[in-house]
């Protein structure tokens, strides 16, 4: 860790040697595996070692950016010299303040793991196999995909305002789509598994769910074309929220190109939904004790019974807007940790119960223009409720309208949900949206 360090350190004071009012650097090194798998069997494996510096620095609120993928001393002075440089020649920006300051950071536990990092291959495959098995057993003509990574990495952060933070991470991941076919007609769909440490990774049954959830959508046909009540099942309510979250960006306000622009402080959705922003969770997929920028974490609630409290902050778009930094960098730009919806009270079932005609998402997301705050989207994998029960699975089915309309129409949230480190997935409804089918 100390030689990360020492070329951060080496960097950020080239930086301010050439010339710069102020400068940090962020270090890292790391390597992955990955095994890839097309038609069921092995379509690659790769091995990839990375490592680099990245230097920015600021002359007069002007920012200068600089690389190096050279772990040397001499290339780290040299990346804190030009970036030194570019700062500036360019033009001042009097928006910009100053880089934070540091402050105490909350230990978080689980977010690195050797096990994870001794993992070879042959383990990745190992976890493969049994899965694809699974699906042959039950389709043998299944056309099977997915894959089996595991990376790690330590990174260290140095700003010339004095304070060092240094991470180390690590994750392992596996996934299974399948694809079955009855003549012309297709069925398909996808399971995975995540964690961070090894002791919390069991992607057994992933196929199975998989091929089940693919046989069940044979026979799917259009839907009605109407305003129906639609439920978010459990794999589709983080991608029907997460417009939401990257909307609230304050780079994305502060450069006209948000819906939510002016909805601080305002109602962006029903009572019923509260969002927590949570980095402290052990094991967490996007936990972790700082920003980075180097600022402290801290638990945020972003949506209050369907206020938005407040907009995701780095040093420069708070310093811009008067207001207290969030702790939302990802060194370049603005992104939450991990987004955690408060539960209701009745389960995902006793929300479909209530239906007498609508729509139910499996999986997949909601692509909202970020600027309009309209959307237009298929139902990949959907079903027909009628009388409170499934159906017939979609297809050539969509759903449009305005995302804070079906924000706003958000009736329930599940007490139930679909759970992975970090990730609280409940089911979703909303009271009516646009159908439209061929």
């Amino acid at each position: 860790m100390q030689h990360l360090i020492d070329i951060a350190q080496a960097a950020c004071d080239a930086a301010l040697k050439a010339g710069a009012d102020c400068a940090d650097v962020s270090v890292r090194e790391g390597a992955s595996r990955s095994v890839d798998l097309e038609v069921g069997e092995v379509k690659n494996s790769e091995v990839s070692i990375s490592s680099g510096i990245s230097v920015r620095a600021f002359s007069r609120g002007a920012c200068g950016w600089a690389s190096a993928t050279r772990m040397e001393l001499p290339d780290a002075r040299s990346a804190g010299e030009d970036a030194a440089a570019l700062a500036k020649s360019a033009d001042p920006d009097p928006d910009f303040i100053d880089l934070p300051e540091g402050g105490a950071e909350t230990e978080v536990p689980g977010l690195y793991d050797e096990a994870v990092a001794g993992l070879s291959l042959d383990d990745l495959l190992a976890y493969l196999k049994p899965e694809v098995a699974a699906v042959r057993a039950k389709a043998p003509e299944a056309i099977i995909g997915g894959g089996c990574g595991a990376g790690h990495g330590t990174s260290v952060y140095v700003s010339s305002k004095g304070h060092v933070v240094t991470k180390s991470g690590s994750s392992v991941s596996c996934s299974i789509s399948v694809a079955v076919r009855d003549g012309d007609d297709v069925g398909a769909y996808h399971d995975w598994e995540f964690a961070r440490t090894l002791d919390r990774f069991d992607p057994a049954g992933i196929g199975d769910a998989s091929v089940d959830e693919a046989l069940k959508m044979l026979g799917s046909r259009p839907g009605p074309s109407a305003q129906l009540p639609l439920v978010f099942g459990f794999d589709a309510s983080r991608g029907a929220l997460s417009s939401l979250i990257g909307a609230a960006s304050a780079e994305e306000v502060q450069r006209g190109r948000s819906f939510m622009a002016g909805m601080e402080g305002q109602p962006v959705a029903s009572e019923a939904l509260t969002l927590l922003d949570s980095p402290f969770i052990p094991g967490g997929a996007s936990s972790a004790a700082t920003d980075g920028e180097g600022v402290p974490h801290k638990v945020l609630t972003l949506v209050d019974e369907g206020v938005l409290t407040t907009y995701l902050h780095n040093s420069y778009t708070a310093g811009k807007a008067g207001v207290e930094n969030t702790a939302h960098s990802t060194r370049g730009g603005i992104a939450p940790t991990n987004v955690i919806p408060t539960l209701g009270d009745r389960s995902q079932a006793d929300l479909i119960a209530d239906i007498d005609e609508g729509i139910f998402v499996r999986g997949g997301h909601v692509a909202v223009n970020n600027a309009t705050g309209d959307f237009s989207q298929v139902v990949d994998f959907g079903y027909k409720i009628e009388k409170g029960e499934l159906a017939y699975p979609l297809k050539e089915t969509m759903i449009s309208g305005s995302y804070l309309d079906l924000l706003r129409s958000l009736d329930a949230v599940s007490s139930d949900y679909r759970e992975k480190p970090g990730l609280i997935m409940p089911a979703l409804r909303v009271s009516g949206v646009r159908v439209i089918a061929r």
